[in-house]
């Protein structure tokens, strides 16, 4: 098993690069792992491949181990209540934004739509994932496209709370599945 460690990221990194404009960046390949691992129902990542790197070729073995990893990681992260911080990558100007991250996340959550409607109609979820539902609002202003809507002190806030957020996101859903499965009291 591939360690993630910063030698592996930046290869990692550099064979996303390497695909062109059709591969996600490594912190939108983060935010988009990161909500497929939430939705527990993934075993392995390869199906979303495509989604990754794009369509073009077939992918190598090292990026596809290299994502394995990764996607790995998110879950025994979440598994073992480690906070776990997404991957943000430096802008040109040299500092790190939630945009590309958030919309790797938000990807993820449209490839499991119909899971993540239905989770995130319960109201004590909305309530969990206000600041991320809130940061997920923000992409257009993290990308550029319009103002924020988000004092600078919030938009802080909203940052700092995320890894907690996620976790508790993991914890609902892996009640959520849990009740599920178990037989219905008569």
């Amino acid at each position: 098993s591939i360690e993630l460690n910063e030698r592996a990221l930046l290869r990692y990194d550099s064979l996303l690069n390497e695909r062109g404009d059709d591969a996600l960046t490594l912190d939108a390949v983060d935010g988009l792992l990161t909500a497929l691992v939430l939705t527990q129902q993934l075993n392995s990542p390869v199906q979303h491949y495509p989604e990754i790197v794009g369509q073009k070729t077939p992918i190598s073995d090292e990026l596809s181990e290299l994502i394995n990893a990764h996607f790995s990681e998110i879950r025994r992260d979440l598994n073992t209540d480690h906070l776990r911080d997404p991957i943000l990558l430096e802008d040109n100007e040299d500092t790190e934004s939630l945009g590309s991250w958030l919309l790797g996340f938000a990807h993820g959550m449209e490839l499991e739509r119909e899971f993540w409607e239905e989770a995130l109609a319960e109201e004590s979820l909305a309530m969990i994932a206000a600041p991320l539902t809130i940061l997920l609002g923000e992409i257009p202003a993290l990308i550029g496209e319009e103002s924020s809507e988000l004092s600078d002190e919030d938009y802080t806030d909203c940052c700092e709370e995320l890894p907690l957020v996620l976790g508790e996101i993991d914890t609902h859903f892996k009640s959520m599945i849990q009740r599920r499965s178990l037989p219905a009291s008569r």
